[in-house]
């Protein structure tokens, strides 16, 4: 976390490496060698990214703290709905000290601010996760999604601590679920 807030507003850094981005699907271009023995955190400066970010294996991303560090990404369309996710997880990776959302949207989007599909072993901790759909009817909100109506399937092993999620569906037309947990999903609430 302090080396996220050392940066610059709105900066990106890869460690090891100390590249320098300006988003972080950039940052994550960068890593071509990601392993169990080589590892990666992207630190992400304070500042609001609006971009979808779809992780990858041995790669964590460490934000300046959860009032500092915003990744926003409008809810997916039709027939996106398997490719929705502000975050999208990959195994052997996780989200900290951030905050990750999914705002606004129109009839049958699909909102999430955290897809976790067939990851073993995502950690999520010091994050707020939250999906609004800003008096919009007809959103279908999944702010965090564990192996659930996904393209993709497999079993998943999840530990969150120190996380708030929030669904908040304003028109009374969407559906709103905080976490939705499907097939082959384990998860873990520490603290």
């Amino acid at each position: 976390q302090a080396d996220a807030a050392a940066l610059t507003g709105n900066t990106v850094s890869v460690n090891p490496g100390g590249a320098t981005f300006p988003t972080i699907a950039a940052a994550l271009a960068s890593i071509t060698d990601n392993s169990l023995r080589k590892q990666y955190v992207i630190n992400v400066g304070p500042g609001t990214f609006n971009e979808q970010v779809t992780l990858k294996p041995y790669v964590y991303l460490h934000g300046a703290g959860v009032d500092q560090t915003t990744i926003t990404s409008p809810p997916a369309s039709g027939n996106n709905s398997f490719g929705r996710g502000t975050v999208i997880g990959a195994s052997n990776s996780g989200v900290y000290h951030l905050t990750l959302n999914s705002l606004g949207g129109s009839w049958g989007d699909w909102s999430t601010a955290l897809s976790i599909p067939a990851c073993s072993l995502f950690y999520v901790s010091d994050a707020m996760l939250l999906c609004d759909d800003q008096g919009n009817a007809g959103i279908n909100i999944e702010t965090c999604s564990v192996n659930w109506n996904l393209g993709v399937q497999g079993a998943s092993l999840v530990y969150f601590s120190y996380v708030t999620v929030v669904a908040n569906g304003r028109s009374g037309d969407s559906t709103a679920e905080a976490l939705a947990v499907g097939a082959q999903a384990v998860v873990q609430f520490v603290e």
